[in-house]
């Protein structure tokens, strides 16, 4: 997927929805050729999915459709030829049930031997339609009501296109996916070519997967999110817990080494901080000797001192500087990407919202 405009955040901001055009197409075109070319396994388990994510009865999330003879018989002429086959892969989708009446198999074969006089390629296109009724449950019996609602609704027209109606009432089918205009005649099922059916089940395998990747995706940002205050949190702790060790440390071993000493030292050296303290508040000289002898005490390590404190600047200044070119390098790539994200965000979401409302248009009745 090439995109020549690039959208900017300023453009998000300022409303200029007209920049995002370009990419919008070029989104939808790609995302609908990647759901078109996804194997059937794969729309199964999206479908599955669904189901559980949001408790439907796995009957309500399939589109029954009753199937003409003359779909079978140009797709296998179609395969015959050369071509590639457009119908396989409708048919072959977790989200349509299709039906028809159990003279097709004879109506099918028939058609081919009129149309296909190469042995060859009639073999090929038997061996096509064949595989294509595989996919399709055939009913062998219809009840009298919808045979005779057949016959009314289609009485001054063909009368070989009566079982391929009354199967599609008996079924409650959606639609009959049919070449036929004659069915356009009657207002009991609605009459769907190749191109519509094709629309509508992509319309179910769009809005599964674009729900599926929604949902996981709040998932991931949130459980990173968490993960992340998981980590800020342990490493707060863990600093607090070394502290807090270094203190105890130091005071137990304080401690420990002033029990190890002679009680008459301990009572020595006691007296003679006292006797410091006492002789500092009565003589000023004594108390310029020790100023004196701790600014040389201090002169002395200042230098390793500052050193010290240096190196440790430095260090975390290293550090800041990391982090911060890491912060604007993320954040100029938010800023470039958010656009995009936005856009993509924006058609899954609608590709969900057309799920629901294909969910809602064929079992609302």
């Amino acid at each position: 997927m090439v995109t020549n405009n690039f959208p900017t955040i300023e453009d998000l901001i300022n409303e200029k929805f007209s920049a995002f055009e370009s990419f919008k197409k070029e989104f939808t075109l790609y995302y609908r050729n990647y759901i078109r070319d996804l194997p059937s396994e794969i729309h199964r388990t999206m479908r599955d999915w669904v189901i559980r994510a949001l408790s439907l009865s796995t009957a309500k999330l399939k589109i029954r459709i009753t199937v003409d003879t003359n779909i079978i018989v140009s797709d296998a002429i179609r395969v015959a030829n050369g071509k590639q086959s457009s119908t396989i892969k409708l048919f072959s989708s977790p989200y349509v049930e299709i039906y028809a009446p159990k003279n097709i198999t004879n109506e099918v074969i028939e058609k081919l031997k009129e149309r296909v006089k190469d042995q060859l390629q009639l073999n090929k296109a038997i061996s096509h339609a064949r595989l294509l009724l595989s996919k399709v449950k055939i009913i062998d019996k219809v009840s009298d009501r919808a045979l005779s609602q057949a016959r009314s609704a289609l009485e001054e027209r063909d009368q070989k296109d009566v079982p391929f109606l009354a199967v599609s009432i008996y079924t409650g089918s959606n639609a009959i996916l049919s070449r036929d205009s004659d069915f356009d005649s009657q207002r009991l099922v609605k009459r769907w070519t190749m191109g519509e059916g094709a629309d509508i089940i992509l319309t179910y395998e769009e809005g599964a997967f674009s729900m599926f990747v929604i949902a996981k995706t709040f998932d991931i940002l949130l459980s990173t999110f968490a993960k992340l205050l998981l980590v800020l949190f342990n490493a707060i702790v863990q600093i607090a817990k070394y502290f807090a060790q270094l203190i105890e440390a130091l005071y137990s071993k304080s401690l420990d080494i002033i029990s190890k000493l002679p009680k008459w030292l301990i009572a020595g050296v006691l007296t003679f901080a006292i006797s410091i303290w006492l002789i500092a508040l009565v003589s000023k000289e004594f108390r310029d000797g020790v100023t004196t002898f701790f600014n040389e005490l201090w002169e002395t390590f200042e230098p390793n001192i500052r050193k010290l404190i240096i190196t440790f600047y430095d260090l975390f200044k290293v550090i800041y500087n990391a982090i911060k070119d890491l912060t604007v390098c993320i954040a100029s790539m938010v800023e470039q990407m958010a656009p995009y994200f936005i856009i993509a965000f924006g058609i899954l979401m609608d590709c969900t919202y057309k799920l629901f409302h294909m969910y809602k248009l064929f079992n609302v009745q």
